[in-house]
């Protein structure tokens, strides 16, 4: 884990380094090591960081020939290709911080989208007097910024932004409603008003004449992949997931994996184990388990592939804490708590207390590999109505999938519509209420949620519906927004969350396969299993569910709203919420739960949002919060050895 924090001045004025140290420190005692800053009356950079071995840090990293500072959070996977373009020979000497510095000095910015990695960096350019921030393509690490009078600051996250007075503190209520709706796409914005994200793979550039963001990489909509058959895609998904998996463990001493039974994490674990018989790693993976609660319990698969590989496992098991709900914003002070009983809290402990400075994830798979109903929409434009059908039956009946056939082909059928039927349509039908019935639907109108809500569910810059579809939700911002959550809180414990299926090369790869590897005969991640095949235990790679979560969501709503947790809502004192629609909707959710009607992830799904959305409320901004600059609170559990 690192994160980087800074302030500088565009005009000359004096920047105050005690400041930087401030935003620089860590949330709460986890053996990690600030650096810095590194102070030139109009600039400050910090940095903070675990070692990794016997590496020294050499940051911030100054450049006395150019003028110019860097600070650099994260990992560059490329480097010998980045060392070949810049004619450097002892590359293998050098630091990731140092490469992107070398580059940055002899290239400009042109070295930017030749980046490959899990990466945010800062640039002072003392000579130029400009400031360079920069995003990794896919999101994986941020870097947030805020205006300050005659200059820019900027951090990891917002919440050491806030240890600057006049930064505008304030609710941004309509990034607020999109997080609450579960559907951000403002990926600029944050909870506060006054401090803004560097969209993924982007680079800002700040001076005096302003502040302007330019694109530096995206996935090419046109490139699709034709291989011979299943073996030659199931080859390159394994050369490229391997080469994922053993560019992020490289550094680390001790890695945790986070182990539910299921192919992603399952395939995270395989692979670790597999690249690191020729360079050794102390694996260890971390299950949550769920007691009693067959539906998300998936310990057994767990145990099966831990034990296949020798890689010793601890289980965690799930017990609902209340206090861990306000404990989680008041830490970030930029997130909410999304996880269920806000076990990762519990979780992040247990792993920090094992010594782990590395958690692997299987965030991406899903996204990328898990495929698409959409893809009949492409089946449609090519006149194969029964394979279309065909294939939204598949996707309805699917293990996990809540929706019946006519809803799930809505999205796909409407999508393969002529672009004149579908206005003429639009014309005749009336138009939806697509607002979640918790809102105050006077709030909504004051914070656009509709216009904010309002979008195709695909990409059309591509040339067939199911890409454009997997890349809309691969991209998701409320899905980035939950993986920065996760990460925060292992952050908060002095651990790096890292998740090997978000790479570069990974997701061009996905995107630019046919669908029937991503999909085939009602079974998702074709690549992934072919690829995986002689590595993961059989019946693991058999499967075609994965744990349900909503039933624990559901058992700790239950829990929840009998301690009353529902009861004088800040958020309805504030307008945001109609408290009247809370109970009815609790009733109509238990009541689908007790006849197993599964609709009822739907409304659990919203008023845990809503729960979650009040939780950071009352933390951040609502009566009895805590200063913005007030001390810190600790989590318990021991901090990393």
């Amino acid at each position: 884990m690192s994160a980087i924090a800074g302030v500088v001045d565009f005009h000359g004025g004096p920047v105050d380094p005690v400041l930087v140290a401030r935003m620089i420190a860590p949330p709460q005692p986890c053996g990690l090591e600030v650096r810095g800053p590194v102070h030139r009356s109009s600039s400050a950079l910090a940095f903070c960081g675990r070692r990794a071995g016997r590496a020294a840090f050499d940051q911030p990293l100054a450049d006395s020939r150019s003028d110019c500072v860097i600070v650099f959070d994260g990992r560059i996977d490329n480097r010998q290709d980045v060392a070949g373009r810049l004619g450097v020979a002892d590359s293998a000497r050098r630091s990731d911080a140092r490469l992107v510095l070398d580059g940055y000095t002899s290239r400009g910015l042109d070295v930017i989208p030749g980046l490959s990695g899990d990466f945010a960096f800062a640039i002072w350019d003392g000579r130029a007097r400009q400031l360079i921030l920069v995003r990794d393509p896919l999101g994986v690490r941020q870097v947030c910024f805020a205006p300050v009078p005659q200059g820019l600051a900027f951090a990891t996250d917002a919440r050491q932004l806030l240890e600057i007075d006049g930064v505008d503190r304030r609710p941004n209520m309509g990034f607020f409603a999109e997080w609450m709706a579960g559907w951000i796409t403002h990926p600029s914005d944050t909870i506060y008003q006054g401090i803004h994200r560097v969209p993924p793979a982007h680079v800002l550039t700040a001076s005096a004449s302003g502040v302007r963001r330019d694109r530096y990489w995206d996935i090419d909509p046109d490139r699709r992949l034709h291989y011979r058959d299943d073996a030659e895609y199931a080859c390159h998904f394994r050369e490229l997931f391997a080469s994922s998996v053993r560019s992020r463990v490289r550094s680390a001493d001790r890695v945790a994996i986070a182990l539910s039974g299921g192919i992603d994490s399952s395939a995270i674990t395989a692979m670790a184990a597999h690249v690191t018989t020729t360079e050794p790693a102390d694996l260890r993976a971390y299950n949550i388990s769920y007691p009693g609660l067959p539906e998300a319990d998936e310990d057994h698969y767990a145990r099966l592939v831990a034990d296949t590989h020798g890689v010793p496992l601890v289980t965690v098991p799930y017990v609902g804490r209340a206090d861990n709900y306000l404990r989680a914003p008041l830490l970030l002070r930029d997130m909410a708590p999304g996880g269920v009983g806000a076990v990762d809290v519990g979780f992040y402990e247990t792993v920090a207390a094992d010594g782990c400075g590395l958690v692997l994830d299987g965030t991406g798979a899903d996204e990328w590999f898990r495929g698409t109903a959409y893809h009949a929409a492409d089946l449609l434009r090519q006149g194969r109505l029964i394979a279309a059908v065909r294939r939204l039956r598949e996707h309805a009946s699917h293990c996990g999938s809540i929706h019946g056939v006519l809803a799930v082909a809505k999205g796909p059928v409407w999508a393969a519509c002529p672009p004149a039927l579908r206005r003429a349509i639009k014309r005749v039908l009336p138009a939806r209420d697509i607002v979640p019935r918790l809102f105050r639907r006077d709030f909504a109108r004051s914070v656009n949620l509709v216009d904010r809500m309002t979008g195709p569910n695909y990409d059309d810059r591509f040339s067939t519906f199911a890409a454009g579809a997997v890349y809309r939700d691969a991209t998701c911002q409320h899905g980035a927004y939950n993986w920065h959550e996760d990460v925060r809180l292992a952050a908060a414990f002095g651990m790096e969350m890292s998740a090997p299926f978000q790479d570069r090369a990974l997701a061009e790869f996905a995107v630019a396969l046919p669908e029937e590897q991503r999909w085939s005969k009602g079974r998702a991640k074709r690549v992934i299993r072919n690829g995986m095949h002689d590595l993961m235990p059989s019946v693991v790679l058999g499967r075609d569910d994965k744990g349900n979560g909503s039933e624990a969501q559901f058992v700790e709503l239950r829990q929840l709203h009998d301690a009353g947790a529902f009861d004088r809502l800040q958020l309805a004192a504030a307008g945001v919420v109609d408290a009247a629609e809370i109970e009815p909707m609790f009733r109509s959710m238990r009541d689908m739960f007790s006849r197993n009607d599964l609709h009822y992830e739907i409304q659990a799904n919203q008023l845990w949002l809503m729960f979650c959305a009040e939780c950071t409320w009352r933390a951040l901004f609502g009566e009895g919060a805590r200063p913005s600059n007030a001390s810190r609170p600790a989590l318990h559990g021991r901090a990393t050895r």
